[in-house]
């Protein structure tokens, strides 16, 4: 309670008869009250103080403080403004404007006429006016202050006047104001940092002009969607949002408009890029692939080669790094977790169009799924991986897909076909020269023959075989063959003993129990 008593003590030493000796003295009394107000938050006597002092000061050196004098009766139309005193407000800021408008303060001439239209605005807003034309006018007003607002960076006001302005456009069935007052509402939250809000802003805005037909209006404001989705990260979102802005441009005309949709497609597909690259660093493959995908896609569509050769090696890259795993978990029995990598790896294969990858990894899948028991699968991975190897000419890969497709069918009991798959993997075998795989190969096919009571041909396919793994020095490749050779050497001397016995002529008598014979 102190201060605001030396305040005032300090102002009426102002205003008492002075001499020019006690010039600096009252000078000072003044500027120490000006800044005692305003530490205690008096704006008003801060004010009327300042223009006091105005009236002290001598004109050689008044031009230096009146920018603040000016402040200080535009801080007291403030207050009259929250006071309700309108009519005194006004007064004030009148008094400030033709101040800044005399030293040339453009800055504080432009936001004193803002305070006035505030003043006008509000006035407007509670009148008695409910004609469309008038409240056209005070929507107008407001959207015209908070242009002003939005060029003095002071965003809260205009975000207020803008909201304000798009309500009354809907109050009275301005359609187009609603979309304009919806847009530059949605920029001033954008710049705050609500994107949740200038979502809901730049969706109303677009779907208005949508309604009005404005396509242009459209496509600016599906693009600013765009920017708010990528700023979120929302990039699926995105996406469509910037291709719908790319498509209309053109139709409209405007050709400069196409280009920052198709950049901002662009940098979403650089974005999902790197966000696959993020997942491959967590492992989580499976996400890495839809974002490397979906960064292909995008690349394809706005035309960027560079880009989809890029997405390409990533998701080549990816498959090689799944395949890399999905063998680790193969060969620590890991056959669950490797059959599913191996199928993420063979997708991602098909997606880019490498047919050789398709090959390899639907093979290897066979493997697992086989080890599994899945024998229904199985063949439908060798017979993939046998198609792909034959379209791209791997004689060697044909060969073996084949043999491990006569190898489900075997334990399927399909004997017939899998003695035909046996027999053509031979024959690639034999062709390009692989001696161990042509053994193999045929011993198996001798045990289609085996089973198949086919002992002859059994034979025969054993003792080739023995005589490969001879050839190439495996002992126990040799001893295998030979195994399985007397193994059907035995079969074919019982068939022989049992077609003797079956060929003897039978006797018509034979006695029982005494031993004679009839």
């Amino acid at each position: 309670m102190e201060q605001p008593d030396l305040t005032r003590t300090l102002g009426r030493m102002g205003e008492t008869p002075i001499t020019q000796g006690q010039y600096e003295m009252l000078e000072a009394s003044y500027i120490k009250a000006i800044k005692i107000y305003n530490q205690t938050g008096n704006k008003t006597g801060a004010a009327k103080t300042s223009i006091k002092l105005a009236k002290l000061v001598p004109s050689t050196v008044r031009l230096n403080i009146s920018s603040a004098i000016a402040q200080s009766a535009q801080a007291l139309g403030e207050v009259q403004c929250l006071q309700n005193e309108y009519n005194k407000a006004k007064a004030s800021y009148r008094r400030a404007q033709g101040i800044y408008h005399e030293i040339g303060d453009r800055r504080g001439v432009a936001q004193v006429t803002l305070g006035l239209g505030d003043i006008q605005y509000i006035r407007s807003k509670y009148s008695s006016a409910k004609h469309h034309t008038k409240l056209g006018g005070v929507a107008r007003t407001a959207q015209k202050l908070s242009d002003t607002w939005c060029i003095l960076h002071d965003y809260a006001k205009a975000r207020a006047l803008y909201s304000n302005a798009r309500d009354i456009y809907h109050q009275i069935g301005d359609q187009g104001g609603v979309a304009s007052t919806a847009w530059k509402l949605g920029d001033v939250q954008y710049i705050l940092g609500e994107y949740s809000t200038s979502l809901v802003s730049y969706s109303q805005a677009r779907d208005m002009y949508h309604k009005i037909g404005d396509q242009g209006g459209v496509a600016s404001t599906a693009r600013k969607l765009g920017d708010v989705q990528y700023i979120r990260r929302k990039y699926a979102s995105a996406r469509p949002s910037y291709s719908k802005a790319r498509d209309i441009y053109p139709r409209i005309g405007d050709q400069g408009g196409v280009a920052s949709p198709a950049q901002k497609l662009g940098g979403v597909a650089s974005a999902a890029q790197e966000l696959g690259d993020s997942h491959c660093m967590l492992y989580d493959y499976a996400r890495a692939k839809t974002s490397y995908s979906k960064a292909r896609d995008i690349h394809l569509e706005i035309g960027d080669q560079g880009g989809v050769a890029s997405a390409t090696q990533k998701l080549a890259a990816l498959a090689s790094t799944v395949q890399e795993v999905s063998d680790a978990q193969y060969n620590r029995r890991e056959y669950a977790n490797a059959g599913e990598l191996y199928s993420e790896a063979r997708d991602i294969h098909h997606e880019i169009g490498d047919r050789g990858g398709v090959a390899r990894v639907a093979r290897k899948l066979g493997d697992v799924q086989y080890i599994r028991c899945e024998y229904a699968e199985a063949r439908e991975s060798y017979s993939e991986a046998q198609n792909m190897y034959h379209e791209i000419g791997d004689q060697s890969g044909v060969a073996s897909a084949t043999q491990k497709l006569g190898d489900v069918q075997y334990i399927r009991c399909e004997y017939a076909e899998a003695g035909a798959s046996y027999s053509k993997a031979r024959d690639i075998w034999d062709k390009i020269g692989d001696q161990r795989s042509v053994a193999q190969v045929t011993l198996g096919l001798g045990g289609v023959q085996y089973i198949q009571d086919k002992y002859d041909n059994a034979e025969t396919s054993y003792s080739r075989a023995r005589d490969i793994y001879r050839e190439i020095g495996d002992q126990c490749g040799v001893a295998d063959a030979t195994r399985r050779l007397g193994d059907v050497r035995g079969a074919l001397s019982n068939l022989a003993k049992l077609r003797s016995y079956m060929s003897r002529p039978k006797s018509s008598t034979v006695g029982f129990g005494t031993g004679s014979v009839f």
